[in-house]
């Protein structure tokens, strides 16, 4: 129960759930694909058993539950029948598609449910006295890194960000609110162009969405 309460389990379970609505909707357009006329319908028994699989993770609220299901998650095989009618190509991307589910399940599986509850809770516990030190040490060098930036009265591209931050958004009982300076320059814009979206970070998507309209 502590384990289930704490943030890092509820930001878990929130992107499992997010992946787990990708891989609905991934699963979902493949089974379409197998229903075209040429495509590779022997497929389906296995599909539907993955729907049902998938079904009973998407059920799951603890991580208990997620651990239990995935130990037991089953992937039926692909059947081998063949059908002359069915387009090479459909087949293979068919493949592609339920190689690629397969993997985010087993990925999922591997790198947060290796392991019983009771193990991990057990094992996080055990981490506490040198995550503590860890932490402090993080603060003690952060601390000292800062007293000499402003000795030389300089800032690094952090604080930049972390700067322009505070002067567009606060935070209101837990939720984010923009500052009035973000809304007058949400009406001096009318494009923001971002060059290597891909690569920012929240801190920097929170700048963008406070000045957008």
């Amino acid at each position: 129960e502590d384990m289930e309460a704490t943030e890092w389990m509820k930001a878990l379970k929130a992107y499992i759930e997010s992946v787990l609505e990708n891989v609905e909707e991934m699963l979902e357009d493949l089974i379409s694909l197998c229903n075209e006329h040429d495509g590779p319908e022997a497929y389906l028994d296995a599909l539907y058993s993955d729907r049902q699989e998938l079904k009973k993770l998407k059920k799951c609220n603890t991580y208990k539950e997620y651990f239990e299901v995935l130990s037991e998650f089953n992937f039926k095989r692909l059947s081998n029948k063949k059908q002359k009618e069915v387009s090479p190509e459909k087949r293979e991307l068919a493949k592609n598609i339920r190689n690629e589910i397969k993997s985010i399940i087993n990925d999922i599986n591997k790198q947060y449910f290796f392991q019983s509850p009771d193990e991990m809770l057990s094992d996080i516990r055990n981490m506490k006295p040198a995550m503590e030190v860890l932490v402090d040490i993080t603060k003690d060098f952060s601390r000292a890194y800062n007293e000499k930036k402003a000795e030389k009265n300089i800032v690094d591209f952090n604080d930049l960000e972390h700067l322009c931050l505070n002067i567009l958004v606060k935070k209101d009982k837990g939720q984010v609110v923009y500052s009035k300076v973000a809304d007058e320059l949400a009406d001096v814009y009318k494009e923001i162009l971002i060059d290597e979206y891909q690569d920012s970070n929240l801190v920097q998507e929170t700048i963008l969405n406070s000045i957008s309209k």
